[in-house]
C-alpha cells in the first residue's frame, strides 16, 4: 500500500522565488512544505538545456511522496531554455512542485512568470555584520551583474537604516553612514546607477 501524498503540493502553482540568500530560501521552503521531500537541482553554474532536461525527468518518475524540486539559478537560463520548461510547468504531476529560484526576476520570460506565484525574499542585514560596512558593500557589489537598480536602492536604504540604528554601539560607523548617505543622494540627484554609487563609497573608505 502506497503512502498517502502530502496535500501541501497537490495541484499547487509553481513558485518563482527571488532571493540571493540560499539559506533563507531553503528555510522558507522547508517551513512551507513540511511533509515534502526537498530536491535541489542546478546547485552550481548556469542552467543549461541539458541540465533542465535532466530536471524535467522528475515529472515522469512515479513518486510515493510529495516532492519540492528547487531549481537554482533559473534566471541564468537563456530565453530558449526557459521556454523549453513551459510544458513541464503546466503539466507538473500532483506529487511534484517546481520552485524556481532567481536573483533577478527581470531575467525571467513573461510566459514563465505568468505560470508561477512570485515570492520575494529579501536578505536581512543583521547588526552583527555592520562592524565592517565596507566589507558588506564589497561582498554585495561582487554580484553586480545580477543586481538591478531596485536591488541597489533597497540595499542602500536597508543598510542606512540598520547602521543608523546601531551607531550608538559602534561610533566608527558614522563615517560609513555619511558615505552611504552621499551615495544615496547622488543616485537621486544625478540618476547615478546604484552599483556605481556603492563602488564610489568604497573609494572614499580608502
Amino acid at each position: 500500500m502506497k503512502k498517502p501524498m502530502s496535500m501541501e503540493t497537490r495541484n499547487a502553482i509553481p513558485l518563482l522565488i527571488q532571493s540571493g540568500d540560499k539559506d533563507k530560501v531553503i528555510k522558507y521552503i522547508e517551513n512551507t512544505f513540511k511533509e515534502a521531500r526537498v530536491v535541489e537541482t542546478n546547485t552550481e553554474g548556469d542552467l543549461t538545456i541539458e541540465k533542465l532536461r535532466t530536471i524535467m525527468r522528475l515529472s515522469s518518475i512515479q513518486q510515493t511522496q510529495s516532492i519540492v524540486c528547487v531549481v537554482w539559478g533559473f534566471d541564468t537560463a537563456t530565453i530558449q531554455t526557459q521556454n523549453a520548461f513551459l510544458k513541464t510547468l503546466e503539466e507538473q504531476p500532483p506529487y511534484l512542485l517546481y520552485c524556481l529560484i532567481c536573483t533577478n526576476e527581470q531575467q525571467i520570460v513573461q510566459t514563465i512568470l505568468s505560470r508561477c506565484q512570485s515570492i520575494h525574499l529579501t536578505r536581512v542585514i543583521s547588526e552583527e555584520i555592520l562592524d565592517d560596512i565596507p566589507l558588506v558593500v564589497r561582498t554585495w557589489t561582487r554580484e553586480k551583474a545580477k543586481r538591478t537598480r531596485e536591488d541597489g536602492l533597497a540595499f542602500i536604504d536597508t543598510l542606512l537604516l540598520k547602521s543608523t540604528n546601531t551607531m550608538y554601539k559602534n561610533p566608527a560607523s558614522a563615517r560609513h553612514c555619511k558615505n552611504l548617505l552621499t551615495a544615496r543622494q547622488s543616485i537621486d540627484a544625478y540618476n547615478i546607477d546604484p552599483i556605481t554609487a556603492l563602488e564610489c563609497t568604497l573609494l572614499l573608505e580608502k
